[in-house]
């Protein structure tokens, strides 16, 4: 059967280059958002760290206490601000199943930063601040994966 339009040939022909633009709009897009998403995180990392420091100087406290109480509260912001800046969602909709996903995300990535926090000022003997900094940087990446396309899906 032969196609006498030329609709389909010009369909079969365009399709390559549809298929880069649908790729370049794809990228674009995460670039967006992943640019978003470290906007927010430069804000609540700098929060966290303030927090912590505050906390270290001001107090006796255990490294690792302040980073669990800097922590929770970076945590909430970060919560709030991706939800809607970085992610774009609005509303109720999906708010339980989101904050459920992301507390267990946040628990894993607490508990992993700590790990990289002790072994910093521990056993490498960096200075808990700088060791924080460190060790939350190498947990950025991670938090970000998850929480794309597993915490705010």
């Amino acid at each position: 059967m032969r196609c006498t339009g030329t609709q389909p040939q010009r369909m079969v022909r365009n399709w390559p280059v549809a298929g880069l633009i649908s790729l370049g709009r794809s990228l674009l897009n995460w670039g967006r958002e992943l640019h978003k998403y470290a906007l927010v995180g430069a804000f609540v990392f700098a929060l966290d760290v303030l927090i912590y420091a505050l906390i270290l100087h001001f107090t006796s406290r255990w490294f690792l206490t302040a980073h669990l109480v800097s922590r929770s509260v970076g945590g909430i912001v970060c919560f709030a601000l991706n939800r809607s800046i970085t992610f774009g969602q609005r509303g109720s909709q999906g708010l339980g199943r989101h904050a459920v996903r992301f507390a267990i995300l946040y628990a894993v990535s607490f508990f992993l930063s700590s790990a990289c926090i002790w072994v910093f000022v521990e056993a490498l003997g960096i200075a808990p601040v700088p060791g924080k900094m460190i060790a939350e940087c190498l947990v950025f990446l991670f938090n970000y994966t998850v929480m794309k396309f597993w915490v705010h899906r």
